[in-house]
């Protein structure tokens, strides 16, 4: 397979994928084997800005740092996700991947999420580099039988103290809200807006507009004299 016929396979394949919802037929794989190596190949060859910003990961101090790498609370532990962005403008932007993202869909949407993550920080103004970005769940126990709420349960502690020893002034949560109610509640002097994650906004193109429509509320609450630190 020469070079230029396997980049036009991978990208047609990929448009075929993203098609929602698909037409004219569906993707088969013989087995999570097959599933795996093709998820692998359609990643191939992306070198996109915004995994550079991922690869640095953040200077977490202190507890945060310990806690979590010494952290054995969820079964089956993949990988753990750590932050990245230094938070130097005072913006932390919390991941909370949908339960119902399937580990193929995580992998397939990888580096067009973390692109739309940077266009879309870019377009108020935000540099995601000077963001402090965490996940609301760090780990990622596949094939867990926990529930989302019971996976963030394990991983509660270490968000807030990220939020004590950040300080952000801003919090953009990306995905539902809901498990952040208590901790919300008790926070004090930050600013907290909700999206959809950029996964689900690439699945559902419909919901960029409401997600922009916040971004600007956002983006004018940052111009304010008083955004400063």
């Amino acid at each position: 397979m020469t070079r230029e016929f396997e980049g036009g396979a991978r990208e047609e394949l990929r448009a075929y994928v993203r098609q929602q919802p698909p037409r004219g037929g569906m993707v088969w794989y013989r087995s999570d084997e097959e599933r795996s190596y093709l998820s692998a190949w359609l990643a191939a060859g992306d070198e996109r800005s915004p995994r550079i910003v991922r690869d640095t990961p953040a200077d977490s101090p202190g507890v945060v740092r310990d806690e979590r790498a010494a952290c054995t609370r969820c079964e089956n532990v993949v990988r753990k996700r750590g932050p990245f962005g230094s938070g130097a403008n005072g913006i932390m932007i919390i991941l909370n991947m949908p339960s119902r993202i399937t580990d193929f869909e995580k992998k397939f949407y990888a580096a067009d999420a973390d692109e739309l993550l940077a266009k879309m920080m870019g377009a108020i103004g935000i540099d995601l580099a000077e963001c402090y970005v965490t996940e609301l769940v760090k780990c990622d126990p596949t094939g867990s039988a926990s529930s989302a709420g019971a996976l963030f349960d394990n991983c509660r502690a270490v968000l807030t103290r990220e939020l004590e020893e950040r300080a952000p002034r801003f919090v953009v949560v990306m995905g539902e809200l809901a498990p952040l109610q208590k901790i919300i509640h008790r926070s004090r002097g930050i600013l907290w807006y909700a999206i959809e994650h950029p996964v689900v906004l690439l699945k559902n193109p419909d919901l960029k507009k409401p997600a922009w429509n916040t971004l600007k509320v956002l983006r004018t609450k940052l111009a304010e004299p008083s955004a400063g630190r």
